[in-house]
């Protein structure tokens, strides 16, 4: 055997094996001492169990509390008192929407519908888009659903004009066959991209989920697509109570289970940054019919400023006016 082959440590010297064996022989390697065995105070402590995760809403990554804290900071219960029913229309007076120059590529040329025009008008001057807030009452109302559908066809939106409860997500789908899209909430801190395919033609349809948007606190935010469409724009209001809503192209809206009472109902037109508010009474198991008329010069109305800032974080537990204005 080679002297030289292996080597043991005996305290600072390194031998090679066989001088060690002409000088000591066979003796194992000393060992450390074993470790002191831990008393039974300390091997009977339990480990401590990790905290549990903090509760979310609508599956989004935003604290139950937060939500609690500003759809209901009195901690109210629930209303179920007697509830009505608003119902109404709102239309436009004065000048008719300017045009809006638009560069539309050949797959994009349906789009010229939706944002052609500075704001959106249907039959007999109806106003399409517009904010519908009731605010004035005293009682929490729970948020209405998880989610707000949003649709895309055409390179546009379904709608140029969306409202929500804090605490809800939006839910984004894409109806045209070809093109895809990446929409993105402007201003929300949540900002993973998510591509919104194709729905794909006849006979070879594509499955896939909506893209979730997560608005991170009440405001206004903006819907946009991140793929070089810059016309593809919407107003997204995130607001603390579920009393609103948004008119269609015929102008229409209609709110159920308000509470009883006098309250204020707002009208917000935010692509000509057009304004009404009018009080009215609910009254119990009764539908209250109300009919807005916005009016539009052109002289003096030049279309919205970015951002319409809505009031939020030190707003009472009690809505008023001002959280849509």
């Amino acid at each position: 055997m080679q002297a030289s082959a292996i080597t043991f440590a005996f305290g600072r010297s390194l031998l090679p094996f066989g001088i060690a064996l002409l000088l000591g022989g066979c003796e194992p390697t000393p060992q450390p001492p074993p470790p002191p065995r831990p008393s039974a105070s300390i091997a009977q402590q339990p480990t401590a169990a990790p905290a549990p995760p903090e509760p979310t809403v609508s599956g989004a990554p935003i604290a139950l509390r937060d939500v609690e804290a500003a759809t209901n900071p009195g901690r109210l219960p629930p209303y179920d008192g007697p509830t009505g029913i608003l119902e109404g229309s709102v239309r436009i007076a004065g000048d008719p929407a300017p045009e809006v120059p638009l560069t539309l590529p050949a797959s994009c040329t349906g789009a010229e519908r939706t944002y052609g025009r500075l704001f959106r008008e249907g039959e007999n001057r109806a106003a399409a888009d517009v904010l519908i807030a009731v605010t004035g009452y005293r009682a929490y109302i729970p948020v209405r659903g998880q989610a707000v559908t949003a649709t895309i066809k055409d390179c546009a939106f379904s709608a140029r004009t969306f409202s929500m409860t804090f605490g809800q997500h939006m839910e984004v789908e894409n109806l045209d066959e070809t093109n895809s899209y990446i929409p993105v909430l402007q201003g929300s801190r949540f900002t993973a991209f998510s591509v919104a395919v194709p729905k794909g033609r006849e006979g070879k349809p594509i499955k896939s989920d909506p893209v979730r948007l997560y608005p991170h606190r009440v405001g206004q935010y903006e819907l946009a697509d991140n793929m070089n469409r810059p016309w593809m724009s919407a107003d997204v209001f995130v607001l603390k109570y579920p009393t609103h809503t948004v008119t269609g192209i015929d102008g229409r809206f209609r709110l159920e289970g308000i509470p009883v009472g006098d309250v204020q109902v707002d009208a917000l037109l935010p692509s000509a940054d057009l304004s009404e508010s009018k009080k009215i009474t609910i009254s119990a198991g009764k539908t209250t019919e109300l009919d807005l008329v916005l009016r539009f010069d052109q002289k003096t109305n030049r279309g919205k400023t970015r951002p319409h800032p809505i009031q939020s974080a030190a707003a009472s537990s009690t809505p008023t006016a001002a959280d849509v204005k």
